[in-house]
């Protein structure tokens, strides 16, 4: 009875909220239509920082089998709260831009679910010249009791009621270049490391080196070849190395759609000293929407490690 008292509380709480915005959005003389005009009102500028809030979610939603098991399952509603918040700065050859939301889940009737999200992200662009650029992001973010992994977050019991934390940080380096007018040489950098507090997961850590170029044949033609070495290394010492090496074209349907593909090797030292040899396939449409903005349908074929346990994913 009190979980449910606490819900009610906590949906009329939101409820609250919900009537507020709706008399704040018609003060200001705005449709639903137009919420994003009414979030524009809430930002300003700061030396050149165009700081705003991005966005308000607030969601109900009913779930018969909150622990994804078939023998014991559990029905809930969950109340899910969302804000986000961003700060960009432009200029003519760069943008730097930062990104910041937190999420929270309410379990009613299970509160020992209730999980909490934050993560914080920055982007960076810069155009040295018409000929070199380059790209830097870096992510990190925070949860408890992560709502993917709860296949494993269910398999003991006990873990249920100690809960755990997960930390990422994703850190992206590209820097391109035309060596000529019709090749262009890219480099690329990646370190991603996942941390674990009150779960016995060991933390790991993944660093990737690319070198990848693009030769044009003929003006809607490229050669595509990349050399890409990855290393991941748990925290008890055992790492795994991957060394993968594809050949391909590309080739350009407009202006803005193209076709990738792309085949090759990855040779791997496992994780148990195995040494292996697995195919690569790659195949994507893109479509470039602007200077900043790539929409993407892809298929890929590839063995790599993951972030949780000492197995490579095919």
């Amino acid at each position: 009875m009190g979980n449910l008292i606490g819900y009610f509380r906590m949906a009329l709480t939101a409820g609250f909220l919900v009537i507020v915005l709706f008399f704040v959005v018609l003060k200001n003389g705005y449709s639903f239509d137009s919420i994003t005009q009414f979030l524009d009102t809430l930002s300003y500028n700061y030396k050149g920082f165009d700081i705003k809030l991005k966005g308000i979610s607030l969601g109900e939603m009913y779930d018969d089998n909150v622990r994804f098991d078939k023998e014991n399952k559990k029905e809930d509603f969950i109340t899910t709260l969302g804000v986000g918040m961003s700060a960009k700065y432009e200029e003519k050859t760069k943008t730097l831009e930062l990104t910041a939301n937190i999420g929270n889940q309410t379990f009613a009737m299970n509160g020992d679910f209730n999980n909490i999200t934050q993560d914080i992200a920055i982007n960076f662009m810069n155009e040295f010249s018409e000929y070199d650029r380059m790209h830097l992001t870096n992510s990190f973010s925070h949860s408890d009791e992560p709502i993917f992994f709860r296949d494993e977050f269910f398999r003991e019991e006990e873990v249920v009621s100690k809960g755990f934390d997960q930390f990422k940080n994703r850190f992206h380096a590209d820097y391109s270049r035309d060596v000529f007018k019709q090749m262009r040489v890219t480099l690329r950098y990646d370190n991603d490391i996942d941390a674990f507090s009150g779960f016995d997961i060991e933390d790991s850590i993944l660093n990737r080196v690319e070198v990848e170029s693009n030769y044009s044949i003929t003006p809607d033609t490229a050669f595509l070849f990349s050399y890409d070495f990855a290393n991941r290394k748990f925290e008890e010492g055992s790492d795994a190395s991957i060394n993968t090496v594809t050949t391909g074209i590309r080739q350009d349907i407009t202006r803005k759609i193209y076709f990738d593909g792309k085949a090759g090797l990855s040779f791997i030292d496992s994780f148990n000293d195995e040494s292996l040899i697995r195919p690569v396939l790659e195949a994507a449409f893109s479509y470039e929407v602007d200077t900043f903005t790539l929409a993407r349908l892809s298929f890929r074929k590839k063995t790599d490690t993951n972030p949780y346990i000492r197995v490579l994913i095919c």
